[in-house]
């Protein structure tokens, strides 16, 4: 992510949202930075133990909303959060960054191209089907949270020279 197109923006986003509706929400003042102080926190630690997953950032936002405010703008957090997950169409209208149709003419030059991707499987084919992702590569390797050091060494094994962008 963030690699070839823009992602953390999505998540930029939905945290900004979340700010804005525990605030908007809150008896007391709660400043930014303690709202995401407390929403960075448990997302690491649940990144730790979760790793990548489906619904890892939206438990904490959930948990970040309650904490803050109480149950009844839970739905709203989580709703938020789940926001980051988008469709093919959504991720190609958004595209890819400045200069990859360059980069992807160079690597069209090389022996063996793969994009290699960690993540959930569904959502991280929505994000390749959306950017057209095949029609630049040779092969497209989606792989679960903290497996890219496997296929990282097979293709080592199989070829002279590995280059590993990203």
């Amino acid at each position: 992510d963030d690699t070839l197109a823009p992602d953390k923006v999505h998540y930029e986003n939905a945290k900004e949202d979340l700010v804005d509706l525990i605030q908007e929400n809150s008896d007391q003042t709660v400043s930014e930075d303690k709202i995401l102080n407390y929403l960075h926190e448990v997302d690491m630690e649940r990144y730790h133990t979760m790793g990548v997953t489906r619904t890892r950032f939206a438990r904490s936002c959930h948990e970040t909303a309650v904490k803050f405010v109480g149950e009844e703008i839970a739905p709203q957090a989580w709703n938020i959060a789940r926001s980051v997950f988008m469709t093919p169409q959504a991720y190609n209208e958004i595209g890819t960054f400045d200069g990859f149709d360059r980069f992807t003419e160079t690597v069209k030059q090389s022996h063996h191209s793969v994009v290699l991707t960690a993540g959930v499987e569904d959502i991280q084919e929505r994000k390749i089907e959306g950017l057209n992702i095949r029609n630049h590569f040779r092969e497209v390797e989606i792989v679960p949270s903290g497996g890219k050091k496997d296929v990282l060494e097979q293709l080592d094994t199989e070829y002279d020279t590995v280059i590993h962008i990203g």
